[in-house]
């Protein structure tokens, strides 16, 4: 009986051009690991090369890359399929075991993360990749790997005050058609989130996709969180360099569902909204100004909102009384 071999992957790690080496099968159905000229390394030469890997390699947010790489070391990866990227850049903290969740739509993978001085065991979810123009002109690939908190690995904790966090990954197409993360520096970061997911969404970003600074491109999205009825919220900058990417907080975005109750029949709801407008008049600016215009609303529920009326009605009348 013939073994059948399900090839996932075969992973790329570069760190320089004497180091350069692929795992996998070749053109040939030849497994094993090959140098950059497609020629067969003994494993002897493997592990030498990934010795090392590992002095150089860094894993994004652990540490800085540019305190253990050298001027001329590089990440690069033969494609963005989760199933390398996400190996390649996480497996030393990878867990072992098959994980499964019922909530998560994208891949992703098992680690155990030091959060707050907590060892956490969290699902490393990548969403989609966002391609895109810089503001050169170059294409440029984003990738954003979310970090997010889990009931001891068995899926996402999805309470009320459960926050995400994640890393911020850019990558550009080299000659020789791989893919290098143009910032290895990379940290895990707070991402605005609530109830155990990211608000920051890969559709909305490019919904909103256009230039920020004379060399910024990015989009600006919205993050609430709701308490007693109430939900407050803010916008936020995605801004996009090749060396730097980052999550920056633009103002306030407004608040909404505020009630005050005077009387059974006499309720009031009141908010504001934020409307952001991008100042772009003078292009030579690091980031351009972000103008922000308030509306506000002073409405009366009895005659706005029934529905809330007739709810607190019911509350009222069923006060004291045994369901």
């Amino acid at each position: 009986m013939k073994a059948k071999v399900l090839l996932a992957t075969v992973l790329s790690i570069c760190t320089s051009s004497v180091f350069a080496y692929d795992i996998g099968f070749n053109e040939k159905g030849q497994f094993g690991a090959f140098d950059k000229n497609g020629n067969k390394m003994t494993w002897k030469e493997t592990l030498i090369a990934q010795k090392n890997l590992m002095l150089q390699q860094m894993v994004p947010g652990r540490q800085s890359a540019a305190s253990n790489q050298s001027s001329n070391s590089s990440i690069q990866l033969n494609s963005l399929n989760a199933n390398e990227l996400l190996p390649t850049l996480f497996g030393r903290i990878q867990l072992s075991g098959r994980y499964r969740s019922s909530e998560l739509k994208n891949p992703f993978i098992a680690v155990q993360q030091k959060i707050d001085d907590q060892n956490e065991i969290r699902f490393l979810q990548q969403h989609p990749t966002l391609t895109y123009q810089n503001a050169q002109n170059q294409t440029r690939y984003f990738v954003f790997v979310e970090s997010m908190p889990t009931f001891n690995g068995q899926d996402v904790n999805q309470g009320h005050g459960s926050y995400t966090k994640g890393y911020l990954l850019n990558f550009k197409k080299t000659a020789n058609g791989k893919f290098e993360l143009t910032n290895p520096q990379a940290q895990l970061i707070d991402i605005p989130s609530s109830y155990g997911s990211s608000h920051m969404q890969i559709e909305d970003i490019q919904k909103d996709f256009r230039r920020l600074g004379k060399n910024v491109m990015g989009a600006i999205f919205v993050s609430g969180f709701t308490s007693g009825g109430a939900t407050e919220s803010s916008f936020y900058m995605l801004s996009l360099q090749d060396h730097e990417v980052e999550i920056k907080r633009v103002g306030d975005a407004g608040m909404f569902g505020s009630r005050y109750i005077k009387a059974k029949n006499d309720e009031v709801e009141y908010g504001y909204a934020g409307k952001y407008k991008v100042v772009d008049t003078n292009k030579d600016l690091p980031l351009y100004p972000i103008e922000i215009t308030y509306s506000t609303t002073n409405l009366n529920l009895k005659d706005k909102n029934d529905y809330i009326v007739e709810m607190y009605k019911q509350s009222l009348s069923n006060k004291g009384k045994s369901k």
